[in-house]
């Protein structure tokens, strides 16, 4: 009863400090927030990354963006830049393509050849779309 008390504990830990240590290479995400048309709304979001670096150009292969509502890939509809260190993607709406609205949550996935030394890992990041 012991040995399998012991094993319980230390595979929670073993996950609680996987997810620490993802989190502290990966980063993290926040939200875009802009007045248009008189509307303050999430009209996209930005990743900001820690240890890992993004390669030069993302593809749309490399990037997925998925609103929760719907359950759909709304990257077709998004437009994304890094920034000149390429720690920071920003992606948002293209012009006329609305916002995410409220009461929704956005899942953004990065595949390993999205970031330099190319991790064989995928990264996600998740937010919800009501303006903090």
């Amino acid at each position: 009863m012991k040995w399998i008390s012991f094993c319980i504990v230390a595979l929670i830990l073993a996950i609680i400090s996987t997810s620490a240590r993802s989190q502290s290479i990966s980063g993290g995400i926040s939200q875009l927030i802009k007045k248009r048309s008189g509307r303050r709304a999430c009209w996209g979001i930005v990743v900001h990354l820690r240890k890992l670096t993004f390669v030069d150009f993302l593809s749309v292969g490399q990037i997925k963006v998925v609103e929760a509502k719907f359950n759909s890939d709304v990257v077709e509809l998004m437009d994304w830049s890094l920034d000149r260190t390429r720690k920071n993607l920003t992606v948002k709406f293209k012009p006329g393509k609305g916002n995410f609205g409220t009461g929704n949550s956005i899942k953004v996935t990065i595949d390993g050849a999205g970031f330099i030394g190319s991790p064989e890992q995928t990264f996600e990041w998740t937010i919800p779309t009501d303006p903090l």
